[in-house]
């Protein structure tokens, strides 16, 4: 017990200490330009400096016994091929010397008048760079469009390219000061540095958190029940995974924390970025999940074959959807005869992880709002299939109102 409290201690206090360093960033960038666009440079700087020193700790072990640095590997003809293989079998990118977070920082801190200079083309090329590494390999899927929300040209970060750089620099410092192990994926820093970030602005990031991030609470009285019994899972899947903390929470949960793959579908471009980053700053390689960008009810990316065996989800509450005619010979939805309501899809939502689970050991815990035990309509025809014909309602457990950011209802948990 005492090393349990020990940990939830090192958490508080990272979690402290990166809530002070964000303020300090964030006021930099303050009249700027909105929180909720600034959040994204943040997280991605955040991001790129986790890349950086994930290559720089596997250079280091596996450049050991040839007594080279990753400098001077690179810099010979004959090693540098054989490197950037390694690197992208391993990592599934390939971070040039120049291009470490570590490099832009002695350039940025450094007082010789002789040492060129950071500009924020720097930033940008060595971005360019690695996603342009994974050209060509399977692992792109992770890496392609992944840094899109970190525009670098936007003139609200300054009006000519010294003004950008200044901003740049200012914010990757802050990063750079801030003391984290970012190798251990107990503490899930894009995570929290993001519900920070939501924190501290009362903004359209603030209005719009809820739909991206569940709370710690609801998130982990989902995933221990989905999880129950479980030394490992095959698969486990979120379909409106959000920034994916309630996939990697279940994760967690799991006696051996094994899992064989990660699925997830997520519709706002930038949250699915973050996802993305999420995955693989939790330590998931690039071959262990997938995360599709789309809508999830108009275009079921997993395919009809995919069966998981866990899946926890958090929809957005009462989503108005078309309820087309058509949804009627989508597999997903065609068992009661009825679709759920144009102005609440959240039964279309529950039909799609039913449909999705696997037919020996499937396990879903889903939130929802109250409405949904007991609105009559196509929501009753839907509710007694579920239950009457295919026999899938565990559990049903209330949970009190305002419980989730820019929400005050109360919600239940569908086991």
């Amino acid at each position: 017990m005492a090393a349990v409290e020990l940990n939830t201690n090192k958490y508080q206090n990272q979690a402290n200490e990166l809530s002070q360093k964000l303020w300090a960033i964030a006021n930099d960038l303050r009249g700027q330009m909105d929180a909720s666009e600034f959040k994204n440079y943040i997280l991605g700087v955040i991001f790129y400096r986790y890349l950086s020193e994930r290559t720089e700790m596997y250079m280091a072990e596996i450049l050991e016994n040839d007594g080279l640095t990753y400098e001077e590997a690179f810099a010979d003809e004959e090693f540098k091929p054989v490197i950037e293989e390694w690197s992208l079998s391993k990592l599934g990118y390939v971070i040039k010397p120049q291009n470490l977070f570590r490099s832009m920082i002695q350039k940025i801190t450094s007082k010789k008048k002789d040492e060129e200079k950071f500009s924020v083309e720097d930033l940008e090329k060595a971005i360019s760079d690695l996603v342009g590494s994974t050209m060509g390999h399977e692992s792109n899927k992770a890496f392609v469009g992944l840094f899109d929300d970190l525009r670098l040209k936007d003139s609200r970060l300054g009006a000519t390219v010294s003004d950008r750089t200044a901003m740049i620099s200012s914010v990757m410092t802050r990063v750079a000061a801030i003391d984290f192990d970012l190798q251990d994926s107990q503490f899930d820093v894009l995570g929290t540095a993001y519900m920070i970030l939501i924190g501290l602005f009362a903004s359209d990031a603030g209005k719009k958190g809820g739909e991206f991030f569940t709370p710690t609470g609801p998130s982990k009285l989902c995933a221990t029940l989905a999880a129950i019994g479980l030394d490992e899972a095959k698969t486990v899947g979120d379909c409106t995974c959000g920034s994916a903390s309630m996939l990697l929470e279940v994760q967690k949960h799991l006696t051996t924390h094994k899992v064989g793959h990660f699925y997830g579908q997520e519709l706002n471009a930038t949250t699915y970025n973050l996802a993305r980053m999420n995955m693989i700053m939790h330590g998931i390689d690039w071959q262990n999940f997938d995360i599709y960008k789309g809508d999830t009810l108009k275009n079921d990316m997993y395919g009809d074959d995919l069966k998981l065996t866990v899946q926890v989800c958090n929809p957005p509450y009462s989503l108005k959807w078309s309820a087309d005619d058509k949804y009627k010979k989508d597999p997903r939805y065609s068992g009661p005869g009825k679709l759920a309501p144009k102005g609440q899809a959240d039964m279309a939502f529950l039909e799609h992880m039913i449909y999705h689970m696997d037919e020996t050991d499937g396990r879903v815990a889903v939130l929802l709002p109250h409405g949904v035990l007991f609105r009559g309509g196509a929501e009753e025809a839907i509710r007694k299939y579920i239950i009457k014909d295919l026999n899938r309602l565990d559990a049903v457990i209330g949970l009190p109102a305002n419980l989730f950011h820019g929400t005050g209802i109360p919600v239940c948990v569908l086991v």
